[in-house]
This record gives C-alpha cells, structure tokens and sequence, in this order.
C-alpha cells in the first residue's frame, strides 16, 4: 500500500480503474478490510451463519407447505409418506457417521421418519438433520439428499403432483442438512489455512448444487446467503492461520520423529501421513518432499 505499506488484508473487491493506466502500470481499485480491524470475526461469522441456517429452515417449511398437495388418507398422502421412508432407508448411514452418542437418538429419528405422514415431514426431518453433529455425517446427508431429489425433479415428468410433493420434501430436508453442514463448518477449529479453505470451497459447491434445484426463489436466496457467508466466514477467520508448504526431508526418519522436528507434536505423525499418501511406511520416511 503507497502510505501503510506491506500489509495482510482480506481483499473484498478489485476492479481496474476507470481512469485506466499510468506509465504502462494498470490501477486496481481495490476495497479492503486490514486482519488487525477484524476482531473476534469467528464470533461474528459463526453467528451470522446460524441465523442464516435458521432463516432458511424456515422459508422452506412455509415453501414445503405451500407446494404439497397431499390430504390426509389419500394416494398422494400415501406416496409422499413412501418417499419419506425410501430416504429414511438412504440416509441410514448416518447412524454410523454420527457420534456414538447420537447414533441410537438418529436411528429412532430415521424411524420415525419413516413413518412420517405429509403433516409432519418437516419435523421429523429437522430433527434428523438437528441430530447431526459431525461433518462427515452432514456431508453424507447432502449428498444422499441431492441424489433423490434430483431423481425427484425427473420424475414430474410422469407423476406431476407426486414429484412434486418428493422434490418439496427434499427442498426442505436439503435446507436443513446444508444449515447443519454449513454450521459445523464453520464452527470446526482449523489449524491450517488451506484446510479451511478447502472446506469453505467444497461446502460452497456443495451449497450451490442444492441451490440449482431449488424451486421456490426465497429459499434459493437464502441458500445463496449461507454459501456465500459461510464461504467468506471460513476465508476470514482464517486468515491468521498457517499455510500449507513443502520441506525437504534429508534423513531416514519416522513420522513420529518428523512430527516433532515439525510441530513439536508427536500426536500429529498421523496428520503428516495424510498430507503425504506417497510414505510407504511411516517407520521409514526417506529422502522426500513432505506437505507440512
């Protein structure tokens, strides 16, 4: 910068400037905010993050209540309360996934959802999505739930009402997935940058894949919301962290060892393994270049 000098900032927007360039330099118009004027933004992200999971769990159950044409003891009831237990039956991995001590509280849920009739479908799916508390396991809810209902969007081709009413349903059990992944993301203790950064970019396109089926514009809007907070939150709050670079490992060690050369912390052999798929054998780590 001409007057701060050498500076970290998270870079809000940079354009070229009007007035275009001067002695053959382009200007760029840039908008910042310096990482020492960003106090306490986990705080702050994380919160704006909840209320936008919150805000578009509820803009989707007013969409699911909108759109389901299914009274009560009919085929269109009957079918709807089929799908739901089809996707209870696809998401029983989350049993596994969540933690153990979740795991019997989602398999009486994923029952319960199964038995669900159209009136109560976006209480039984919320306390599905309620009970996920890992990653991994809103990851796979994601996943599952834009699988079926895309299958479900297909299927208005032949049964108008029926796709309909499955796609509402996955609208809206996609709506309160993405909130939890979104929350749990955001609100995971990152040690490196690149990490998060990998995070924020996967729950981003991840986010954007549901937005694309999305039928109904306000839920659309406000999944656009929670990607783009929870994409920028993830960015900002980790800006201080430390980056991902390689070194040159000389010697024959272990990844224990090299783990405490490194870190200072036997516990993160592990880690280093990841990071590095090419170490044959972590009792055994030649000449290389290690990830760290």
């Amino acid at each position: 910068h001409p007057e701060l000098g050498i500076m970290t900032a998270y870079l809000r927007t940079a354009a070229y400037s009007a007035a275009g360039p001067v002695r053959d330099y382009e200007q760029v118009e840039c908008e910042f905010i310096p990482v020492k004027e960003l106090p306490q933004t986990e705080i702050a992200y994380a919160a704006a993050v909840n209320a936008a999971a919150v805000t578009l769990q509820a803009v989707a159950t007013l969409r699911f209540a909108e759109v389901t044409v299914a009274p009560a003891g009919s085929g269109a009831a009957a079918a709807l309360s089929t799908e739901s237990a089809l996707a209870s039956t696809a998401l029983a991995s989350l049993v596994d996934l969540v933690s153990e001590v979740r795991g019997p509280d989602m398999q009486g849920a994923l029952a319960t959802a199964a038995a669900a009739e159209p009136g109560d479908m976006t209480t039984v799916w919320a306390d599905v999505a309620r009970l996920i508390d890992t990653r991994d396991a809103a990851v796979e809810a994601v996943a599952v739930t834009l699988e079926r209902w895309r299958a479900a969007i297909d299927s208005q081709a032949v049964d108008y009402q029926r796709g309909v009413n499955s796609a509402a349903m996955y609208e809206f059990a996609g709506a309160v997935f993405a909130g939890r992944l979104a929350n749990l993301t955001i609100n995971q203790t990152w040690t490196v940058y690149d990490a998060a950064a990998d995070a924020a970019a996967d729950v981003y396109d991840t986010l954007r894949s549901a937005l694309l089926l999305c039928a109904g514009n306000a839920v659309a809007r406000e999944m656009m919301k929670l990607s783009g907070l929870t994409y920028t939150g993830l960015l900002v709050d980790s800006l201080k962290l430390p980056r991902r670079t390689v070194w040159q490992n000389r010697s024959l060690s272990s990844s224990v060892e090299l783990a405490s050369r490194l870190y200072g912390d036997l516990s993160r052999a592990t880690e280093l393994e990841a990071d590095n798929p090419d170490i044959v054998h972590p009792g055994f780590v030649g000449d290389m270049e290690l990830r760290v």
